[in-house]
């Protein structure tokens, strides 16, 4: 993760919500799935994958995903 960017715990992000399915875009072993790990850590969580941020956002709307994780950057491309 990018150090110019400051961290903030996700509980302080989700105002208290634990989530347990969160939406990704791309799949497992993605830049999206490792942020997602470092970002909540040893929670244990159920990947919902997206093909877009479109599909990401449409997942949380339905009550698919509790969250998505979006990525602003991409400092290992």
């Amino acid at each position: 993760m990018n150090d110019s960017i400051p961290s903030l715990q996700p509980r302080q992000i989700l105002n208290g919500i634990h989530p347990r399915k969160v939406a990704i875009q791309g799949y497992e072993g993605s830049f999206h799935h490792m942020a997602t790990q470092q970002y909540f850590g040893g929670d244990p969580l159920q990947l919902l994958p997206a093909d877009n941020f479109r599909k990401l956002v449409e997942l949380v709307e339905s009550g698919e995903a509790d969250c998505a994780l979006m990525a602003i950057e991409n400092s290992l491309a």
